[in-house]
């Protein structure tokens, strides 16, 4: 319960869908790579399984565009 919240922007539901890599920040500003599992409603949250640790997380997921 005291674990930071992934802060994120919304995203079309197409860029959510199960199955695509999102990248994900939190407050911290570190980023990390994330599956998504389910896409649960318009506002962007989705189920992610963190890749390398195999659990779920319910966060918010946003695509990371670099310049």
């Amino acid at each position: 319960m005291d674990e930071p919240r992934p802060t994120a922007l919304a995203l079309p539901g197409d860029a959510l869908t199960p199955g695509r890599m999102v990248e994900i920040w939190d407050e911290e500003v570190f980023c990390y790579h994330a599956r998504v599992e389910e896409y649960i409603g318009h506002l962007s949250v989705v189920w992610v399984r963190e890749t390398g640790l195999g659990h779920r997380r319910l966060v918010l997921a946003q695509q990371c565009r670099r310049p």
